[in-house]
């Protein structure tokens, strides 16, 4: 629809839902979601700020696809690899993929729901997705 996918170069994908002005894209080879076109740091914090949250593909209801999602990334990786979600929210799928045998780190613009996943047992760094901002744990 607009590109490969950035996650696995996939050149399949579909619409998935929409936020504000932003259609979200999946990619059919690897479930990757992302958003066209792409949003600036300043329109996602003005996003947030608002209270405004994009639509999560990994609510609690949604553990069939959470399952199916960790599933595909054992076919690409071993258990006991880190994985990075960004967009983390509160943390939800962090917890499927360690039932799967993955360590993960999230990454979560809203400040509340990123306590929310350091709650719930999982390292979430409170901020945007930015060059450096995983520099310290290397």
């Amino acid at each position: 629809m607009s590109g490969p996918c950035p996650a696995c170069a996939g050149d399949d994908s579909k619409r998935w839902n929409a936020f504000g002005p932003y259609e979200i894209l999946m990619c059919a080879a690897c479930s990757h979601r992302w958003a066209t076109p792409t949003p600036t740091e300043k329109e996602l914090a003005a996003f947030y700020a608002a209270g405004q949250h994009p639509p999560s593909p990994f609510a609690d209801e949604d553990v069939p696809e959470q399952e199916a999602v960790c599933r595909k990334f054992r076919q690409l990786c071993a258990a006991g690899r880190t994985l990075l979600d960004i967009g983390c929210g509160t943390g939800c799928f962090m917890t499927m993929a360690r039932r799967f045998g993955f360590g993960c780190t999230g990454i979560e613009p809203d400040a509340d729901r990123a306590a929310l996943a350091r709650a719930a047992g999982h390292e979430a760094i409170a901020g945007f997705f930015t060059p450096g901002i995983l520099a310290d744990r290397r």
